[in-house]
């Protein structure tokens, strides 16, 4: 089999607050199915580069740990960390619906950054943790956070940036339905 070239591997960069699920979509992605993997995920301290190879190419997952005592680091250096990103995905957990608006906050500091060093590039959100469960799907609270969260997506994304907004989970390996 033939070596994949970094050239052919696309970057796609995966930020958010900690705790969120970015580790866990990853994993999905490598099709990983061990339930008992997940729940003994440890908080990824810095960045993480996950390569993910399929027939014709790959992708280069760069998973952002989320905690607040990296946030500032990772906005200070972003031009180096977006240097060569085909994709940004933001991930914001929708069953720590307190924590929502700190995750567009933080969001919304990246897209400064981006803009700082116009950076144009498709931006996919990911409503993580929208799980199968009867507490989570359907639940008023979660899609009116869900709702109202995208709303102030669309005030703070710039007019000129391609975006989707996704609800996403892993179970099903992983699954996204489309929003917007």
């Amino acid at each position: 089999m033939e070596e994949i070239t970094d050239t052919e591997q696309k970057k796609i960069i995966l930020m958010g607050l900690d705790n969120s699920g970015k580790t866990s979509i990853v994993l999905a992605l490598k099709g990983n199915r061990n339930l008992l993997s997940y729940f003994s995920l440890k908080p990824t301290l810095g960045v993480n580069v996950n390569k993910i190879l399929d027939g014709v190419g790959g992708y280069v997952f760069w998973d952002f740990g989320g905690q607040e005592q990296f946030r500032a680091k990772y906005l200070a250096d972003f031009a180096r960390y977006a240097e060569s990103t085909e994709r940004f995905i933001f991930v914001i957990d929708v069953q720590d619906i307190p924590r929502i608006p700190e995750a567009l906050s933080y969001l919304q500091q990246i897209l400064q950054e981006m803009g700082n060093i116009n950076l144009q590039i498709p931006l996919d959100i990911f409503f993580h943790k929208y799980d199968p469960s009867i507490e989570i799907m359907g639940n008023t609270e979660v899609e009116e956070a869900v709702q109202n969260a995208t709303q102030e997506l669309k005030a703070i994304i710039p007019p000129e940036t391609h975006y989707r907004i996704f609800k996403t989970t892993i179970y099903t390996v992983f699954r996204q339905t489309l929003i917007e």
